[in-house]
């Protein structure tokens, strides 16, 4: 999988990783030059030696503090950032993709793609475990598309820690839903009649809230002996039944 260079500050461990060939990566300075670190432990006041290119590609000498600034106490032009694969970048709670599987990263699980929460390309919703172990470089941000299919996916879901996951990654609160997938109930419809249907699932924050196998209503009670008469039924017509 292709991935992006993204620009992060810089950071010591990391640029001796990229010099010294362990992680993909360039050194550039704050106006995109090249540079090339030579030495991280000058004896000097600026430790880090990089040879940095002008724009007719030549090289010459800076010397740089260990935070990669050129001036201790201004912003320059000088100044070292690191272009890393955007993989290295991916935090806990980031959402991940690699067109087959989308999950919730846990960054603090045992492999680097241990996850939260994730759904298959067939439409399994899983919960922990991890995505394809430490093999972290196969994955990409995941698309808005990716990010709402694995929401309704947890929407959907009667597992407790949907309604955690929800409301820590996606800022979504779930109301408790007195209803079950396939549950039987009676929705009110936009004129007011109520109609037999089964329910499929919730989405908040939306007309037509609940959602059934028939249609959407903003009104579900369930559908039981006590009900059944209801069907069909507007207020209306219960008022003048009752006159």
């Amino acid at each position: 999988m292709e991935h992006e260079l993204v620009r992060v500050p810089f950071d010591l461990v990391m640029a001796k990783q990229i010099t010294y060939g362990e992680i993909k990566g360039r050194i550039v300075t704050r106006n995109d030059r090249r540079a090339r670190i030579i030495c991280f432990d000058a004896k000097d006041s600026a430790p880090v030696v990089a040879l940095v290119e002008d724009r007719d590609g030549h090289e010459y000498t800076i010397g740089y503090l260990l935070n990669g600034a050129f001036h201790p106490s201004e912003k320059t032009e000088k100044d070292l950032f690191l272009e890393v694969p955007d993989y290295l970048t991916f935090k806990d709670g980031d959402i991940l993709s690699d067109e087959d599987f989308v999950f919730i990263l846990d960054g603090n699980g045992t492999w680097k793609t241990s996850l939260y929460a994730a759904i298959h390309k067939n439409g399994n919703l899983t919960f922990g475990g991890a995505a394809h172990e430490d093999d972290i470089d196969m994955f990409r941000f995941a698309t808005e598309e990716e990010k709402s299919r694995l929401k309704e996916a947890l929407l959907k879901s009667e597992n407790p820690s949907a309604k955690k996951y929800l409301k820590q990654f996606f800022g979504c609160t779930v109301e408790n839903i007195p209803f079950t997938t396939g549950q039987a109930v009676l929705g009110k419809d936009g004129n007011g009649e109520w109609r037999y249907d089964i329910f499929s699932h919730y989405k908040p924050g939306r007309k037509g809230k609940y959602v059934c196998t028939g249609r959407s209503y903003n009104e579900c009670i369930p559908f039981n002996d006590e009900t059944k008469h209801l069907v069909g039924e507007t207020e209306e017509n219960e008022i003048n039944k009752d006159k």
